[in-house]
């Protein structure tokens, strides 16, 4: 059966994403030749609120591969969005109770601010990986890095190549560079961006998800 993953989507507009569903056409974009040759199941919500995205994990019980939250959010919550368009708090723990009951939940791409309080309670609540935030973003990043990374995906690398040849490419376009073994370029740190907000995180009980890929898991 072939992998589902289910994108979804929130805004705030009080205080919106501009790039938001530029990243969703991006990312479907990037997926279409994967979903036609069978691959995975792309499913998109957009304006999410909470009982949307529980009613979608019950719908694709354990079909779920990757889950990814585009939006606003905060240390232990997610901000999702209500029908006028406004705010809508959801604890993490809503999540993890639900999670906790599906099987095969590769990655949480967790695309909004400051969401690395979360991944141990995705990591315990069974998902084999999380890539998350150690504090604000960059919108214009969020959005490159989303895309680049599904394109990855797409190509057929496997999770963890996908995030880290996305992550290098938007290290570049922020002109963020590794200095700790390099005297030359010193000097230069004070002019750049000295800190990339993303990082991939394992669960130590699913070291193997970093070799996760699409044709494997599709049979394809």
């Amino acid at each position: 059966m072939k992998p589902v993953i289910l994108i979804a989507f929130a805004n705030d507009w009080n205080n919106p994403l501009l790039t938001l569903y530029a990243e969703r056409a991006g990312i479907e974009k990037k997926l279409k030749t994967a979903e036609e040759n069978n691959r995975c199941e792309l499913v998109i919500l957009e304006a999410v609120d909470t009982a949307q995205l529980l009613k979608a994990f019950r719908d694709y019980h354990n079909r779920i591969a990757i889950f990814h939250f585009a939006g606003h959010a905060k240390d232990f919550e997610l901000y999702l969005e209500t029908a006028s368009g406004e705010k809508e708090v959801a604890p993490i723990d809503v999540f993890t109770a639900i999670l906790k009951t599906q099987k095969g939940l590769e990655l949480v791409f967790l695309n909004a601010c400051s969401t690395h309080k979360q991944v141990d309670s995705f990591l315990k609540a069974g998902a084999g990986a999380v890539i998350a935030t150690s504090g604000d973003i960059d919108e214009k990043a969020a959005n490159r890095l989303a895309i680049l990374f599904y394109d990855g995906l797409g190509r057929g690398l496997s999770i963890h190549q996908a995030y880290l040849e996305a992550a290098a490419a938007v290290k570049m376009k922020l002109g963020i560079i590794d200095h700790s073994d390099n005297k030359y370029h010193k000097e230069q740190q004070r002019n750049t961006i000295s800190q990339f907000p993303w990082d991939f995180y394992t669960n130590p009980k699913a070291e193997a998800v970093k070799s996760w890929t699409l044709p494997d898991a599709a049979n394809t």
